[in-house]
C-alpha cells in the first residue's frame, strides 16, 4: 500500500477495527491523521514503522478515558498489530487483526 493513503486507511482501521471494541464505541473520537504521527526508525533488528495515537470515549460509568494506540506497520506501510493502554492501566493490551 502507499504511504500518501496511510490516511485514509487510518481513518478506516480505528472506525471499522479497534472502536467496535470500546465499551461505549459510539462516543469515540481519534484525531485526524497527521505525518508527524509515524515513527520510522532502523537499527540493527531492522526497520520499525509505527502509528502512535489516541482515542477517547466513555466508560461504562460515564467518564472520559483516553486509550493510547500504537499500531504497527510493515514495510509497505500495511497495518500489521495493534496495542492499546487506556490511562488507568500501566500495562498495553495487544492483540491482533488479521
Amino acid at each position: 500500500m502507499p504511504k500518501k493513503d496511510l490516511g485514509k486507511r487510518y481513518d478506516e482501521f480505528l472506525t471499522t477495527k479497534i472502536i467496535p471494541r470500546f465499551k461505549s464505541p459510539s462516543t469515540a473520537t481519534f484525531p485526524k491523521y497527521e505525518s508527524s504521527m509515524l515513527i520510522e526508525s532502523s537499527g540493527l533488528l531492522g526497520s520499525k514503522k509505527e502509528i502512535e495515537t489516541y482515542i477517547d470515549s466513555q466508560n461504562s460509568y460515564g467518564a472520559i478515558v483516553r486509550t493510547k494506540v500504537k499500531i504497527k506497520l510493515d514495510d509497505d506501510y500495511n497495518f500489521v498489530s495493534v496495542k492499546t493502554k487506556d490511562s488507568i492501566s500501566l500495562v498495553w493490551t495487544p492483540f491482533f487483526y488479521k
